[in-house]
């Protein structure tokens, strides 16, 4: 399916702010657990020390529970990293996510930097309705 150059910058658009979407719900996700999970240590450790006869947090660390929160924490934010998908317009022949360079040569030669099939139609060599593309 070939595009016109106005399709493809609006997909390409639709696509960056749904990743933008994505990034802050995975962060607010990222923030809220690990927050939940620093009070919660918190708590647990008040706890130990106003019931110190609790045999068996005895044998559990403090370093340990900090440590073993601290590797949750960690994980999630490099599952956030990751994890994501990028964003950009799919070539409808090989697939493959049109990004940064891609999307140069998409708009400029029509055809896919991938695979090398026309994705967009209306192509005369001019970036300038490309402007904030170039900066992604």
């Amino acid at each position: 399916m070939v595009m016109t150059k106005h399709d493809f910058i609006a997909q390409h658009t639709m696509a960056k702010r749904a990743q933008k979407r994505r990034l802050i719900y995975v962060s607010a996700f990222v923030w809220g657990f690990g927050l939940a999970a620093v009070f919660g240590m918190l708590r647990l450790l008040t706890y130990w020390e106003e019931h110190g006869n609790v045999d068996w947090f005895r044998s559990v660390h403090q370093e340990w529970v900090f440590g073993a929160g601290g590797f949750v924490v960690i994980l999630l934010a490099l599952a956030l990293f990751f994890v994501r998908e990028p964003y950009g317009v799919e070539c409808p022949c090989c697939r493959e996510k049109l990004l940064r360079i891609g999307v140069l040569l998409a708009l400029m030669t029509g055809n896919c930097g991938y695979c090398g099939e026309r994705v967009v139609d209306d192509c005369d060599g001019n970036t300038c309705d490309a402007g904030p593309l170039l900066h992604d």
